[in-house]
């Protein structure tokens, strides 16, 4: 294993080593960007201010989420019905499904997310307002 980006030798890769960017009201952090895992996948770190969260919306790809921090709800599919979504849990979305997350507490809460293939931290890229 290496310190480097490149998938063939594996990496470590260091949450401080991501870019950063405000998006919709939360701080996002691209981990690890498509282009270190020959686009297979992504991984990012959202945290999450009170009532915050994404718009209903929908991917080509896969969507895992895990909730490190906080209190989230969780919306999928027809978006009727709200899930309970405390620390610990998995969320995993199909390419395709509509869904979302809300954060339903009253601190900032952090999700991580990976998707696969990656490309979809790009959005992030160009919606988003860089942090120095």
């Amino acid at each position: 294993m290496s310190t480097t980006n490149t998938i063939a030798d594996g990496f470590v890769r260091p949450t401080e080593a991501g870019e950063q960017y405000w998006a919709m009201g939360s701080l996002v952090t691209i981990i690890v960007p498509a282009g270190a895992t020959g686009g297979r996948f992504a991984v990012i770190e959202h945290i999450v201010p009170p009532t915050g969260g994404p718009p209903p919306h929908t991917h080509t790809g896969i969507e895992y989420l895990h909730v490190l921090d906080g209190t989230f709800d969780s919306w999928m599919g027809d978006l009727g019905r709200a899930v309970p979504s405390p620390v610990g849990t998995t969320i995993f979305v199909p390419p395709g499904l509509p869904h979302t997350t809300r954060n339903v507490g009253t601190q900032p809460g952090r999700l991580l997310s990976v998707y696969a293939p990656g490309g979809d931290e790009e959005f992030f890229r160009v919606i988003g307002t860089p942090v120095a």
